[in-house]
């Protein structure tokens, strides 16, 4: 039991004390292999996190071609890291979403973030929230 093995020993004591005090995995959800249940709550998520997505990929001043092509990999897993649920959840959920979507989803995304820019995902998801 030489210096250098203590000294092992107590990084490793230390690095599991700062890990079990460190915050808890910031990913919510439960596990990504069972069914998604469509719930209304899990479409408010992906309608409005849809939203946000598609506002980071425009540019300020955005034209309808900006509009349609951010929306053409909308439910790509990378866009959903950051919300309630896991992002398979979020991609399952947004799939449904569009296809229990009435009406033309680009055109009604861009008249919400012409009218409404700071809040777009609030007005744009109200019937749905």
């Amino acid at each position: 039991w030489g210096p250098a093995k203590i000294l092992s020993r107590m990084s490793v004591l230390l690095l599991c004390v700062l890990i079990s005090q460190a915050e808890p995995n910031l990913v919510f959800g439960d596990d990504a292999s069972k069914p998604t249940e469509i719930t209304s709550e899990l479409l408010c998520e992906v309608c409005e996190a849809m939203v946000l997505e598609i506002k980071k990929q425009i540019p300020a001043r955005f034209t309808d071609a900006d509009v349609f092509f951010a929306a053409t990999e909308i439910c790509d897993m990378k866009n959903f890291r950051v919300y309630k649920f896991i992002p398979p959840k979020m991609v399952d959920g947004c799939n449904a979403f569009l296809s229990r979507y009435k009406g033309s989803f680009e055109d009604d995304i861009i008249r919400a973030l012409k009218v409404h820019q700071y809040d777009s995902h609030k007005h744009f998801c109200a019937s749905t929230c």
